[in-house]
């Protein structure tokens, strides 16, 4: 099984993120999410992004779009009340864990959305904390 986390750079924070699959195939953000200053030690990152990824599930209800469900986990952590708010000069990491290996990739910013860029990703494996945090520090930029 597929275990995902969104890691975002906005300012001086960093916002992991748990994303769990619903019934219907959609990643949506999820409980616990976190906030961590930027200068985090790369190893306290990794332990984070560890847990982020323990958390995530699949097969969780659909939720409703109209009154953003989707999006509190992410707003509630970053106190902003919207994703366009929110994503304003962001930065987008997106951790996959596959096996008993990590892959970090780095997307781009397209405004509204990501999108993946064209840097190579970067895998560390699950039980190093530090170098987990490293290859997240290093796609965030």
């Amino acid at each position: 099984m597929t275990r995902t986390a969104h890691v975002y750079r906005r300012g001086e924070f960093i916002f992991v993120v748990t994303m769990s699959k619903t019934v219907d195939g959609l990643w949506i953000s999820s409980d616990p999410c976190f906030k961590l200053p930027f200068d985090a030690v790369p190893a306290e990152l990794g332990v984070v992004v560890a847990k982020s990824l323990g958390a995530s599930r699949q097969g969780v209800p659909h939720p409703s779009f109209k009154d953003n469900a989707h999006l509190r986990p992410l707003l509630a952590v970053c106190g902003l009340k919207s994703w366009l708010t929110f994503v304003k000069g962001a930065g987008l990491a997106v951790v996959r864990h596959e096996g008993d290996m990590v892959v970090v990739q780095r997307h781009a910013n397209r405004g509204r959305s990501f999108v993946p860029d064209d840097t190579d990703p970067v895998t560390a494996r699950d039980a190093d904390a530090g170098g987990l945090g490293a290859a997240v520090i290093r796609q965030l930029g």
